[in-house]
This record gives structure tokens, C-alpha cells and sequence, in this order.
């Protein structure tokens, strides 16, 4: 499906996918504060935001697929108003978005935050939580024929990649399909 000069994207990709978020996370250690939130639970904001930041109370809110620290304002006492930090700290309009580039939706620091359309942020989103058989996002497993399935999702379509007899090899062609289509809002699966 692939033709030889993606050899070079590949490379690339393999040097991506192995590389430890956590690494990141511990070279910004000093740049950043945490703000405690409900829950036990704690955002980390930039030093330059913090003070600004902790006048308020956060929550720790529940989303699909991670917690975001939200404060709620009242209004007329009876319904409550919900600011995410996330945007606050963008200041994005309401037609846009903030992508989490890590998919922690508590690290609200500048350098893993984007700001983008609803489409792009579908693109960095994670692998579902229900039961699968394949560690990857967009790899499953065909019990019939014992091979690995990889498959894209495009504007809400999902798109056949191809079938491999392994599933790290499919996970691999799944990145630089992903890579190719979405570029920096790719998910890329990390590949040890």
C-alpha cells in the first residue's frame, strides 16, 4: 500500500513512537506549578499562569476519556456555568477547540496545548477503553483468520488499511497512515 519512499517518514515514525512522554514531562518540571483539585487530583499550569490561576477553586471533572479541571460559576443561583482551564488559559473562541497533545487533559501547560478545529482533535484522540485485543489504536485482530486488521478513521468513515500477520507491523503501517493524513495531530502508537 506503501511505496519505498515512505521508507524515510518511517524512520521517523519509529524514532516518535519510542520516545517516553514521561521524559518530556520531567525536563518541564521546573517551568510549571501544580493546582490542587476535588478528587485528590492536580493540573499543571505554566509558573506564568499560576497565580492567576489559583485565585479560583478547580474540580476535578470527568470526560470521555480523561479529567479536565473545570470551575463552575452561578448565575441567578440556580445553574452553574462551567470554565475549563484549559480554554481559559487559551482564550480560544467557542467555534475552536484545545487538543491535550499528551491526552492528559489535567497537564494544562502552553507546550501541550493546541488550539484546533473539532475535526483535528477527533484525529489525537486515544484508543477506546472497551475490551480489544490489540494494545494499538486501529489494529484489531481477526480471530477467523489469525491476522491483524488496521483501519483509519476519515471525517467519521472508517477506512481499511490493510491485513498483516503481525500486529506490531500493522500498528506500524496504522502510524504512517496516520502521520501522512493528520501530520501533528496524529495519535501514533508507541512501539517499544
Amino acid at each position: 500500500m506503501f511505496s519505498l519512499g515512505d521508507r524515510q517518514i518511517c524512520q521517523k515514525l519509529a524514532t516518535l513512537t519510542s520516545f517516553p512522554k514521561e521524559t518530556i514531562r520531567d525536563i518541564e518540571r521546573d517551568d510549571m506549578k501544580e493546582i490542587k483539585l476535588t478528587r485528590g487530583m492536580v493540573a499543571l499550569v505554566d509558573n506564568e499562569d499560576f497565580d492567576w490561576l489559583n485565585q479560583w477553586k478547580w474540580q476535578a471533572d470527568k470526560g470521555r476519556r480523561t479529567y479536565y479541571a473545570v470551575r463552575s460559576v452561578w448565575k441567578n443561583g440556580r445553574t452553574a456555568e462551567k470554565y475549563y482551564m484549559h480554554r481559559e488559559i487559551m482564550k480560544v473562541p467557542p467555534d475552536m477547540q484545545v487538543d491535550h497533545i499528551s491526552g492528559n487533559g489535567l497537564d494544562c501547560q502552553k507546550h501541550n496545548m493546541r488550539v484546533c478545529t473539532v475535526g483535528q482533535n477527533n484525529m489525537n484522540r486515544s484508543k477506546h477503553t472497551r475490551k480489544c485485543h490489540s494494545r494499538f489504536v486501529g489494529v484489531s485482530l481477526d480471530k477467523r483468520r489469525g491476522t491483524w486488521q488496521t483501519y483509519i478513521n476519515i471525517g467519521g468513515k472508517r477506512t481499511y488499511l490493510g491485513t498483516f500477520a503481525d500486529e506490531v507491523q500493522a500498528a506500524i503501517a496504522r502510524n504512517l497512515a496516520s502521520y501522512k493524513l493528520f501530520g501533528e495531530f496524529a495519535r501514533l502508537n508507541i512501539i517499544a
